[in-house]
């Protein structure tokens, strides 16, 4: 595994975000989450850079963000650590990388709570 690496999305993916499942086309958040989770298979860090997006559907920044963190054990990551491995930002006027960065902590902590429950018997 090498150190980090920059997915510049608008240049190496799309400029054009948009659904939340592959069905939905090729800006899916779903595909955009795959295309996250083999960067992490080979890097330490990714960052995620969303500049120069056409606009982020909270869908789509869900299932790519959020949807990392619940699927992370299909991908052979371990989500405790997740969040210190993925860098999101944006030069963009708007709270699209903080949205995104949002989606990744709260289903990193249901995540959490649920281990909680299952450790406690519950």
């Amino acid at each position: 595994m090498t150190g980090s690496t920059t997915l510049d999305v608008a240049r190496d993916f799309t400029p054009y975000l948009g659904g939340r499942y592959l069905s939905d086309g090729k800006g899916s958040g779903e595909a955009l989450r795959n295309r996250i989770a083999d960067l992490l298979q080979d890097h330490a860090r990714v960052v995620v850079d969303l500049t120069g997006v056409r606009g982020c559907p909270s869908s789509c920044l869900e299932e790519a963000f959020g949807g990392l963190a619940r699927h992370a054990a299909a991908y052979d990551l371990d989500p405790v650590g997740l969040a210190d491995r993925i860098e999101v930002r944006s030069a963009d006027i708007g709270s699209d990388a903080v949205e995104a960065r949002d989606y990744l902590a709260e289903a990193l902590e249901r995540l959490a709570d649920v281990k909680r429950d299952d450790d406690a018997g519950g």
